[in-house]
């Protein structure tokens, strides 16, 4: 009843959308059965999309839909968001202080000050780099995976991106879906020729685009990776590492990243 409260209310030649669509998308067959109050923040919220997108809107404005909700469960609802405009032809506006909720599902950023509109970008990576320093201080990598292989001798997983190929830890998804990785930009080292003896199992190459002092210890790298340098990796390291590497602009370079510091959404 929750769920269809708008959905009942629309005229039958409105309706877009069926109950059993937005139960299949956002996976919500384990809550039917449940009184609202024996659901948990994050699952009344997922609830409420559902609802809101039963109504048929033209367009949904989202303000700080997910504060107060535990990690895991806020990026599951995250990834059901960022397929909404897409599959359903309804334009989200979303609105969040958080730097890294913004990255996960933007497609196109609005900058506003003072109440007037400085600047709009197209893709996220494009955000001013102080801004996001700013607003938090370090930076997530973000990256759009797709599962390739499962190695379980190991406990790894194989997966594919923009920047190209590396593991992570082995989870259970099955092969050609897709998932978020996030990597601090603290934990992205970086070395100008391949290691060959090395613990640290991923190795990516790269091309360095932008370097930005942070403070007077710590520079910020912006890393183009990929054959068609379409990804962006930022990585966090020292002034004295910047100067021992002798890092520039346009230079070739490699991202080197453990499995252990990778967290899969």
């Amino acid at each position: 009843k929750n769920l269809i409260y708008g959905y009942k209310r629309c005229a039958v030649d409105q309706r877009k959308l069926h109950p059993d669509d937005i139960i299949k998308l956002l996976n919500l067959d384990n809550f039917l059965k449940r009184k609202p109050e024996y659901l948990s923040g994050g699952e009344k919220r997922l609830v409420s999309l559902g609802r809101a997108l039963l109504a048929n809107p033209q367009a949904i404005i989202m303000d700080e839909p997910l504060t107060n909700i535990d990690t895991q469960l806020k990026y599951k609802i995250l990834n059901y968001i960022e397929q909404i405009p897409n599959l359903l032809n309804i334009p989200i506006i979303y609105i969040t202080h958080d730097v890294d909720e913004l990255i996960h599902i933007s497609s196109s950023l609005n900058k506003v000050e003072h109440g007037t509109l400085i600047n709009q970008e197209n893709n996220n990576q494009d955000l001013s780099i102080k801004d996001l320093l700013l607003a938090k201080h370090t930076i997530q990598n973000d990256l759009k995976v797709t599962i390739e292989k499962h190695d379980p001798s190991m406990g790894l997983t194989h997966v594919s991106a923009s920047a190209g190929f590396f593991m992570i830890p082995q989870i259970d998804r099955g092969i050609g879906e897709s998932l978020h990785c996030k990597i601090n930009a603290q934990d992205v080292n970086l070395a100008i020729i391949p290691p060959l003896m090395t613990s640290i199992e991923n190795t990516l190459p790269g091309i360095v685009e932008e370097i930005t002092e942070i403070d007077q210890t710590l520079m910020l790298v912006k890393l183009s990776m990929g054959n068609t340098s379409s990804e962006t990796i930022w990585s966090i390291i020292s002034k004295q590492a910047l100067k021992d590497l002798n890092l520039k602009t346009t230079q070739q370079i490699f991202a080197l990243i453990k499995v252990s510091k990778i967290k899969v959404i």
